[in-house]
């Protein structure tokens, strides 16, 4: 279901720890992500649209451009309309919902995290 997200506020970034070994830790999870979609990908029967409804394609494609971002980090925003333009319609819950992972993953190594979802109550990444 496409429905607008909001954003907590123009510049809000996710960037690299400064901490390398949770540096490490983010591009073997990278690794895990892109494994899953593999997974998912080897059925040659699967539409585009499969990849769209999975909350690893969201991950991956977060954390991709988080650690591509060479240290400056990513406006969620931006890659929001960035892969809506190459894809098509995106699944926004799941990538709202990817965006507090991967961001809780860079600030606490997913400390928050609990069967792939953040188990605090959003506090302003999108409302």
């Amino acid at each position: 279901m496409e429905r607008p997200i909001k954003s907590s506020g123009i510049n809000h970034l996710i960037s690299l720890p400064d901490n390398l070994a949770l540096v490490l830790a983010l591009n073997d999870k990278l690794i895990e992500y892109q494994k899953r979609l593999e997974l998912l990908t080897l059925n040659s029967y699967l539409s585009p649209e499969i990849l769209l409804n999975n909350c690893s394609f969201y991950k991956y494609s977060i954390l991709e451009s988080v650690l591509d971002s060479g240290g400056k980090g990513i406006n969620p925003d931006e890659l929001y309309f960035k892969m809506k333009n190459k894809y098509g319609n995106l699944n926004s819950e799941l990538f709202e919902n990817a965006v507090r992972v991967i961001e809780d993953y860079c600030k606490t190594g997913g400390g928050n995290v609990i069967n792939g979802k953040l188990n605090i109550t959003p506090g302003g990444i999108f409302n």
